[in-house]
């Protein structure tokens, strides 16, 4: 787990704090929340945790998504490690003395005032989310903020407080000290919650601080005295960018917080056979796909020196993976050019008709290869004329076959826009730079066609 310094990774208990790769990939992925029994936290940026995932290999999604290849959140052969996380909310309270505040204020008075020996081993507060003076357990904040850019921040507490305070807007005094109270009168709700300054008396309820467009309104009132606008955080991946959009208070565990895009795939012939399993898995094929890689990330070379040396690569690396796994040269290097030297296709797209239609001649049994060579695809046909269905003129029997979907961006408060391509419309991609890789998970299964 990483906290505010992202080189930072504290182990947590894999009994406690583990989720499935498929919720990783699907609505416990990256930018989202997770809530464990001791506190919530959000999945880290990928780059966080790549050497904590199982290599897994579609290649033609690879194509369609332009990356090299996949991982599996959980590397079985690490059982110490798993997916990285950041804490957020960050906005603690304590249900004995209400005292509110920023984690990182909660640590501070924690390593003032616990013992040497307790601060050593327990620096961030971590494992030991409690409040130095009651000694009870911190109880995270329910609500964020998110824009429709995809950015979440913790909700604006201080000037919350102060923009609304009962006897008319204050100013936001230099050291604000806020206590997290409760009404006992017969409010409900976040009209029942009250926000208190101890520093210079502001007090607040949460009333309307979910309503519609409520933080332009304000703004808009107090000629932007406070500010109100979005703060174009990313706390999965520790950054910030400008952004005017106005956000909205949301729940926390509110299905609109968050809106995972993915893009799956079903393995076929020619890619899902042996053969290319066993090239895939071999170690030197990690390392031609990382020289291959290192090629295409170097500027200032064109497109015909790229190909004359990704060329040569291969045929250099084909020798060396064909004594790896004792098959033939021949065969691994076709299976090579296959990937890396074969012309761009504009419609190599999850969504094209070619992309659905090379699927469905796979199912149907227009490509085919030799059972012996089957890999992660084999089917069965049958004679349907024998069953006399109607309408049906043939049935699949499909013994085998695996599906890839891999966790390529998200949104938040609406479905993505323009289709999920992880750049467009208001999908965040989470892939940095130069990442060359997406979160995924594969399933193996049967059915018929």
């Amino acid at each position: 787990m990483s906290d505010n310094n992202p080189k930072e990774n504290i182990v947590l208990s894999k009994i406690t704090h583990s989720v499935r790769a498929s919720q990783a990939v699907l609505q416990y992925g990256v930018g989202s929340m997770v809530d464990f029994p001791d506190q919530t936290l959000m999945p880290a940026a990928p780059e966080y945790w790549k050497s904590q995932t199982v290599p897994i290999h579609d290649e033609r999604l690879e194509k369609a998504l332009c990356v090299d290849g996949f991982g599996m959140p959980g590397n079985m052969d690490k059982f110490d490690e798993g997916i990285s996380y950041v804490r957020f909310p960050e906005w603690y309270f304590c249900p004995k003395c209400r005292e509110f505040k920023p984690i990182n204020q909660w640590v501070k008075e924690f390593n003032d005032k616990a013992s040497s020996s307790l601060v050593e081993s327990k620096p961030y507060m971590v494992k030991y989310m409690k409040c130095p003076k009651c000694h009870l357990d911190l109880i995270v904040t329910r609500i964020v903020c998110v824009c429709k850019n995809g950015h979440i921040d913790d909700f604006p507490w201080v000037k919350w407080v102060h923009c609304q305070n009962y006897g008319g807007h204050k100013s936001i005094c230099s050291n604000p000290k806020l206590k997290f109270m409760t009404k006992t009168s017969s409010s409900e709700g976040l009209d029942a919650i009250e926000i208190v300054c101890e520093t210079c008396g502001a007090r607040a309820s949460l009333r309307g601080a979910m309503k519609e467009g409520i933080f332009n309104e304000l703004d808009e009132k107090t000629d932007n005295r406070y500010d109100f606008t979005c703060t174009g955080r990313h706390p999965w991946k520790h950054s910030e960018e400008a952004c005017g959009e106005y956000p909205k208070a949301q729940l926390r565990g509110s299905s609109s917080v968050y809106f995972p895009v993915t893009e799956s795939s079903l393995v076929i012939p020619p890619y899902s056979n042996l053969l290319t399993t066993k090239v895939e898995n071999s170690v030197e094929f990690v390392r031609c796909k990382d020289a291959i890689a290192g090629v295409l990330n170097t500027e200032g070379i064109d497109q015909a020196t790229k190909n004359s040396i990704k060329k040569s690569m291969i045929d250099s690396y084909s020798k060396q993976i064909a004594l790896e796994i004792f098959a033939s040269e021949e065969k691994v290097k076709e299976i090579l050019i296959r990937k890396w030297l074969s012309p761009d296709n504009e419609e190599e797209s999850t969504k094209s008709i070619k992309y659905k239609a090379e699927e469905y001649e796979a199912l149907s049994g227009k490509i085919s290869i030799p059972s012996e060579e089957h890999g992660d695809f084999l089917r069965e046909s049958t004679i349907a004329s024998d069953y006399k269905i109607p309408f049906v003129s043939n049935v699949s029997l499909i013994h085998k076959i695996r599906e890839v979907q891999a966790l390529i961006g998200f949104s938040r408060l609406k479905p993505a826009e323009n289709g999920p391509d992880g750049t467009g419309g208001n999908v965040v991609s989470i892939k940095g730079k130069y990442d060359n890789w997406y979160p995924a998970y594969q399933v193996t299964g049967e059915g018929i066609f």
